[in-house]
Order: C-alpha cells, then structure tokens, then sequence
C-alpha cells in the first residue's frame, strides 16, 4: 500500500497559503497518491484537476493528461475530500515537478486553486550513491521497519538487530536506526554512534546526546523504506 503523499486544504475561489512550498518525494515511475480536501463554494459540482509540469520550465503544457480528483464521500457536507492519482515519470537524476490544481464549473477556461511540489528520484538512487562509500558500515536495527531490512539485503548493506540487552556491543562506526515510541527501545542505553531515530521531541534531550550525529525524525515511520526517497536520504546521510 502506497503512503499517501499530502494533505492539502484549497478553497476553491482561490489560493490558500500561497507562498508555502508543500514538497512531497517520490521514486519516478510510480503514482503519488495525493490526499486533498477541498472547501465547497456555491453551485455546481466542480471539475478539480491537477497538471504537472516541469519545475521551472514554466507553464507551457503539462507533461501528463491532467489527473482527475477522485472524490471520497466525506461527513463534513462543507468539504470535497478525496485523491489525486499521479503518474510520475521516470527520471535519470533527482528532478523537480510542479503541480498545479485547477478547477472548473462549466465549460469555461480552468481556474488554479492551489499548487504543490513533487521531487522524483531515479528508481536506483540508493544503490548508485552507496558507490561513492569507501566502506559500507554495519546498520544496527531496533524496532520494525518495513522494508528496511530488504533495502539493506538486495544492497549488500551489512545489517544486526540490537540486542536490548547490550546494545552498546556493534561494531565501531555502525549507524543505529531505532524506533522510539516503544519504550524498551527508548530506555536502553543506545551506543554513542550515529543514530537515525524516530519519534518525537519529547525524547530528543534524553536520546541524542554526546557528539556523535544524530537525525531524529518526528514522522511517522514510512509504510515502506523501499518506497520511501525520504527515509533512505535519511539513511544515507548518516552513511557517508
């Protein structure tokens, strides 16, 4: 199941929060499911669509047929809720996309309502930047992460699962990635190595400490790490 990219709130006479860069990062070659809600304003039932074009080449024609907002029956009569389904391209190197949500109550020229951000990376993006690594250190694991394990698997990635008990014997320069809404994680004493942790604020002053570097992340772990540009940036950046 694919995670669902954003949640946008557009009136429909209009721009809300213009000047706010909402950025979502997606393999190329898939479909960014965009969640959307909408306020409803008098009269028909509109046309919402949303076009994607190249970031900065200007509005001249959108790359894709504009995809159709599909709506979802909703409790609040005063919302349109529902998905935008968007075909990615597949792309050779990290490229930006702008999509821009339009609307129309008749046959008239479409109105745009609001806009939001889509970076797209090459489907072997992980795999081409561990070619830069001298050495692969070992990634030491606590808790479930889905996906993680087979990223580190079909890489070749060296990996363990942290024993609670003595989390503190890894190998020098591993990089510990944890869970820290579970709280036997949180309580041990995690080794003073790199660390990608997530969680939330509250837990920041009592995990990271010392000088080693540290990324406490307060989303939600992803659905997926195979599926997620985000989380292996993440991973990444405490590899190097």
């Amino acid at each position: 199941m694919h995670e669902l990219a954003l949640v946008v709130l557009v009136a429909l006479d209009g721009f809300v929060g213009a000047g706010i860069k909402n950025e979502i990062e997606r393999f190329g070659g898939t479909t960014a499911a965009v969640q959307a809600v909408f306020v409803k304003s008098p009269g028909r039932v509109p046309v919402i669509e949303a076009a994607l074009y190249l970031d900065g080449g200007g509005l001249l024609a959108p790359i894709n047929t504009p995809t159709p907002f599909v709506p979802e029956s909703g409790r609040d009569p005063r919302f349109y809720s529902g998905l935008f389904n968007i075909p990615i391209p597949e792309v050779k190197k990290p490229t930006v996309f702008h999509i821009v949500l339009s609307v129309r109550t008749d046959e008239a020229k479409s109105i745009p309502c609001g806009n939001f951000w889509i970076t797209a990376f090459p489907q072997d993006f992980f795999a081409q930047s561990l070619k830069s690594l001298l050495t692969l250190p070992e990634v030491a694991i606590a808790g479930k992460f889905p996906g993680l394990r087979e990223l580190l698997e079909k890489n070749h990635l060296p990996f363990r699962e942290i024993n609670l008990k003595t989390p503190n014997s890894l190998p020098p320069g591993s990089v510990v990635v944890a869970d820290l809404s579970n709280e036997k994680i949180r309580q041990a004493a995690l080794p003073e190595t790199k660390k990608l942790l997530f969680g939330t604020e509250n837990y920041l002053a009592k995990v990271i400490e010392g000088k080693a570097s540290s990324i406490l992340v307060t989303q939600p772990i992803p659905n997926n790490f195979e599926e997620s540009p985000f989380a292996q940036r993440l991973l990444l950046k405490l590899l190097k």
